[in-house]
This record gives C-alpha cells, structure tokens and sequence, in this order.
C-alpha cells in the first residue's frame, strides 16, 4: 500500500501528466487539420489559378470538384473553435492562410471579371465563394 504521504503528491501529479496528453493530443490534432487545410487551399489556389481559358476552365473542374469536397469533409471534422484557437495561438501558421487566402480572392476576382471563361458549371462552382470576397478595392 502506499502511504498516504505519497498519494497525496502523486494523484495530483498524475493528474497533471494526464491533462498535458489529452491537451497534447488535440494540439496534435489541430496542427494535423491545420496542414491539410492548408494543402487544400493551396491545392484550391493552384486549380484557380490554372484557369485561364475557356478548354482550363472546363480541364479544372475536375480538380476543383475533389478539393471542395476535401475542404468540406475537412470542415465537418474540425472543431471550429479550437481549430481557430490553435490557428491565433500558433506562431507561423496564420500568415500563410491569410496569403493563400489573399491570393485565391485574386484568382475568384479574375475569373469572375472572365464572366467564368463562360462556364456554367464553373460559375455555380465558385459563385458561393465570389458572392463572399470583399468588393474590390477593400
């Protein structure tokens, strides 16, 4: 048996081991979502960006279709809110989101002003994400 001298130092010390594994294991989990967040908006940005013609325009819908749908799986397994803690409490992961970011509103821009290199289903593609960006000049 141990003595109770002991037990009353090592309960709270295991306690303390405890709470530093389950608070390590979702910060491994955030920065796990964090890098495939940001290898699915870079991916996003890559796709964009190959737009540039009508024959791209209906060449990246393919593309577009499997990184929207990772992007969306990606939001239905994150905890938003301890994602978004993780994100503003990290350093060096901010910035490049808000590039990637930054530089996919450029491409939606872009295309939006191409009139979609009249693509209908690239158009019903990206409207959410056009009817979301900033105005220009903002």
């Amino acid at each position: 048996m141990i003595p109770s001298m002991n037990l009353r130092w090592t309960l709270p010390a295991l306690m303390m081991c405890c709470v530093y594994m389950v608070c390590t294991a979702h910060a491994e989990e955030e920065e796990e979502m964090c890098v495939q967040l940001e290898k699915s908006l870079r991916e996003q940005l890559e796709v964009l960006q190959s737009v540039t013609s009508d024959a791209s325009a209906q060449a990246a819908l393919p593309a577009l279709d499997k990184v929207q749908q990772e992007l969306r799986k990606l939001y239905t397994q994150a905890d938003e809110a301890a994602l978004w803690r993780y994100i503003d409490n990290t350093p060096g992961i901010k910035q490049p989101l808000i590039t990637i970011l930054e530089d996919t509103m450029v491409q939606l821009q872009r295309i939006e002003k191409a009139y979609f290199f009249k693509n209908g289903e690239l158009k019903r593609k990206l409207k959410p994400m056009v009817s979301s960006a900033p105005a220009s000049g903002v």
